[in-house]
């Protein structure tokens, strides 16, 4: 009974942990799309409206705006997945090992 509940709480972690890192990628995936959205934004802005004060000041707080969540949003998907990486695999090993009880 104890080694099946240690497999189960391994195993549930493993998957805890597999669907944090799942997670942290769509996250990002979408905060790149809003930053490129954001860029697209600024962009037309700037082409349409050359000359109107409040256009030009959304653009310079629109084009800041859609670098920093692009980048950020490509960090999710490419760097940060890989700090989750060490427990993940540390889960997996711990829900596939034999568990063995000796006696002293």
């Amino acid at each position: 009974m104890i080694k099946k509940r240690l497999r189960e709480h391994f195993k549930k972690h493993a998957d805890m942990e597999k669907k944090a890192v799942k997670d942290m990628v769509r996250r990002g995936v979408w905060l790149s799309l809003a930053g490129i959205a954001l860029m697209v934004g600024a962009a037309s802005a700037a082409y349409f409206h050359k000359d109107a004060f409040i256009w030009t000041l959304v653009v310079v707080i629109m084009e800041p705006a859609g670098w920093f969540t692009v980048w950020n949003g490509l960090d999710r998907v490419f760097f940060r997945p890989k700090e989750l990486e060490p427990e993940k695999a540390f889960y997996e090993k711990m829900s596939k090992a034999e568990i063995r009880f000796d006696e002293y």
